[in-house]
């Protein structure tokens, strides 16, 4: 079979010898019948009924003509389809099953509404026998191939086949609570029902329990709900502890929900039912509270119960907190803004920062909070020394947002023609936050959701355009300059070499860049793996900076500032700069393993910065390369490769190859004073030097 498939694949089954049963063997169909758990041609009319319906799909194919026979479509029919185990486990699982019979000479079956396309392609490719979901999707395929074969085990055909028909069963039996969430009085009871549809006349049970910090306390009935083998509702109970005692209650616990005896394969999961008890001193508990004020969704409370009151006169109350306790809330705060919290104590209530190292006291009096996106903020509160249990009451929490704001800066950018532009100015501020802008020069497009500007400038220019930034809390403008130049003036045409590191700084091998005056050009890498290449494409920030990066998605980014090329390939470390000199001399370094010497490295270095190395590694493994040295300054060390720093310039040379299968990579670093550092990998291993 070779077919075509977007939201289906129908796999067929391979056969020794070409298919050919003969038709009356099979079970009589009807082209216009679209009724359950009988056998139709009609596909069309079924696939439209299943998405009706929600019941599942069989379809069976064969390429047959009367006279003819194959044993492997005539095993299917004999020992599965026409076997009473497999009507029945239809009959129970309500299936529509479609019947096709092939054409050997074209088309076998398309279906452009449906997504599914198949067509007969020669023997070995029937019978087939898929099972779909209601939405036409493939859930599985039998297949007498020997790997899928396999996957059956000793398991037989038959049985295989009504395992899966059973398994898909439960897409029709769906087994639910009768509300999504509940609540209720402390002292009280909450009823609810369990609710079975789509599987009448397939026996099944189901099991409730208690989940929950203090489900204990609670009392459920019944533990088991036997639905037999009919559809419909069942009823439970649920009992919450009485409140007499004095304790507040405020308790969130499940009932949770799981199916058994659906003929011993369905696995239907476990669902579960959320009830909220608590008592007539509690208006709202904290979840509600959190639900009913998004700027506060991250807000969660310790060492008590946090309830919004009844009675009013607060925003959220604890329970009583003992003496040498705490009680707390935290909050992460959703953007930049002000927090206001006042609270009614006689202990310390107090506002901590995971930010700042200050603790700002609150009192009744309402204290302002300016806080960062993210910063999170721990509201504490404690009884006063030598005092019994208090009852804390933050009589005012409220959040607002800061309004966007741009931050202060250069607001002239330089692009150029034929070259990318990627430029940021976006505010800060409580998100949402949308852009918008004046016209922007040709060729520049403003990305609306992240105040990004890109595109490729067209044409010379310089123009200023009006960038607004707004949020819920209001907005912001700024104005910023595009200068458009020539690319040749960018100075970034040309050829640079550098050196590849990997996460530790040992050196890999060395790359090559080339630009060229249409703003592309090529990373070339040498490796003691191999070579590799991609193509980049240069893009600017306005601010100084170019990139390289890489085009149809690669892994090379690296931005050139000054006059160094920094970034990554592929998780490695890479350095780069245009070709310059070096000091002219041979330098000779000894190779150690575990204290011990291992080997040498011998580099000779030719004034244009051109360098050779040779040597040993491991006693007989000779090596030998060649490349371009790389030259930084005592910053551009320190920055880039810390462990290399020795507070001055250095000179790095690679040498990296593949010796006798195994990977070689040598990389030293040349100082003013005349001393080499010499890193070598063999095989990923590692080995050091000096000299």
């Amino acid at each position: 079979m070779n077919g075509m498939f977007k939201r289906l694949a129908v796999a067929g089954l391979a056969v020794a010898a070409a298919c050919a049963p003969a038709l009356a063997d099979y079970p009589a169909t009807s082209k216009t019948s679209t009724a359950l758990n009988t056998w139709t041609s009609n596909i069309e009319g079924v696939l439209k009924a299943a998405k009706t319906t929600g019941c599942p799909i069989l379809i069976v194919g064969v390429n047959g003509h009367p006279g003819d026979s194959c044993v492997h479509c005539e095993r299917l029919f004999k020992y599965t389809i026409n076997t009473p185990e497999f009507q029945n486990t239809i009959k129970d699982t309500k299936f529509y099953m479609v019947l096709i019979n092939f054409d050997p000479q074209g088309q076998g079956y398309r279906s452009d509404a449906w997504d599914i396309y198949t067509r007969y392609d020669g023997p070995y490719t029937y019978p087939l026998c898929s099972v779909l979901d209601s939405g036409g999707n493939i859930y599985a395929a039998l297949n007498y191939t020997q790997t899928d074969y396999a996957k059956i085990g000793s398991m037989s055909t038959a049985e295989y086949l009504r395992q899966k028909l059973r398994a898909l069963s439960r897409s029709i039996t769906r087994l639910s609570f009768s509300a999504a969430s509940a609540a209720a009085t402390a002292g009280g009871a909450y009823s609810g029902a369990v609710v079975r549809s789509g599987g009448a006349g397939t026996a099944g049970r189901v099991a409730l329990a208690l989940t929950g910090a203090n489900a204990a306390k609670y009392e459920l009935s019944p533990a088991s709900i036997d639905f037999g083998t009919a559809d419909g509702s069942r009823s439970f109970t649920v009992r919450g502890p009485s409140d007499a005692a004095g304790r507040l209650v405020a308790d969130d616990v499940a009932v949770t929900l799981s199916a058994s005896g659906y003929d011993g394969s369905v696995e239907y999961g476990t669902r579960t039912l959320a009830i909220s008890f608590k008592d007539a001193r509690i208006k709202s508990t904290l979840a509600e509270f959190k639900a009913a004020n998004e700027s506060f969704a991250s807000l969660s409370g310790s060492g008590a119960v946090w309830y919004v009151p009844a009675d009013g006169g607060a925003v959220l109350v604890s329970s009583e907190v003992p003496a040498g306790s705490e009680a707390a809330l935290t909050w992460t705060a959703p953007s930049a803004g002000a927090l206001k919290v006042a609270a009614r104590s006689s202990g310390t209530v107090a506002v901590k920062s995971s930010v700042r190292a200050d603790v700002k006291a609150v009192s009744s009096a309402a204290s302002s909070i300016d806080v960062a996106s993210g910063e999170v903020l721990t509201i504490t509160c404690a009884p006063a020394a030598g005092s019994g249990p208090e009852t804390f009451a933050i009589t005012e929490l409220s959040f607002s947002a800061t309004s966007p704001v741009f931050a202060s800066g250069s607001s002239t950018r330089t692009l150029y023609t034929r070259a990318g532009a990627s430029v940021s100015v976006a505010a800060s501020g409580a998100g949402p936050i949308e852009y918008s802008s004046t016209k922007l020069p040709a060729g520049l497009k403003l990305d609306k959701a992240t105040g990004v500007i890109s595109g490729t400038p067209a044409q010379t220019a310089t123009k200023t355009v009006t960038v607004t930034a707004r949020n819920a809390a209001g907005s912001a403008q700024t104005k910023v300059t595009f200068v458009v130049k020539n690319f040749n003036d960018a100075g970034v045409k040309g050829k640079y070499s550098g050196i590849v590191f990997d996460a530790r700084e040992n050196v890999l091998g060395t790359v090559e860049f080339s630009v060229s005056g249409s703003a592309s050009g090529k990373a070339k890498f040498a490796l003691a793996g191999g070579k590799a290449s991609e193509k980049v494409s240069v893009v600017f920030d306005g601010a100084g900076a170019a990139s390289l990066a890489s085009v149809s998605g690669g892994a090379l980014s690296v931005v050139r500032t000054g006059g160094l090329w920094a970034g990554t390939w592929s998780g490695r470390k890479v350095l780069a700069a245009a070709k310059a000199g070096c000091a002219a001399g041979y330098y000779t370094g000894g190779l150690t393993k575990g204290g011990a010497g291992c080997g040498y490295v011998t580099v000779t270095a030719k004034a244009n910065g051109k360098v050779s190395a040779k040597g040993r590694v491991d006693g007989a493994l000779r090596y030998s390369a060649s490349g371009q040295a790389l030259s930084l300054s005592a910053a551009q060390v320190a920055a880039h490769l810390p462990s290399w720093s020795r507070g001055s310039g250095a000179t790095f040379f690679p040498a990296a190859k593949s010796v006798s299968g195994r990977q070689v990579a040598v990389g030293g670093a040349m100082y003013a004073d005349g001393a080499l550092s010499v890193r070598a990998l063999v095989d990923g291993s590692p080995r050091e030097g000096s000299g």
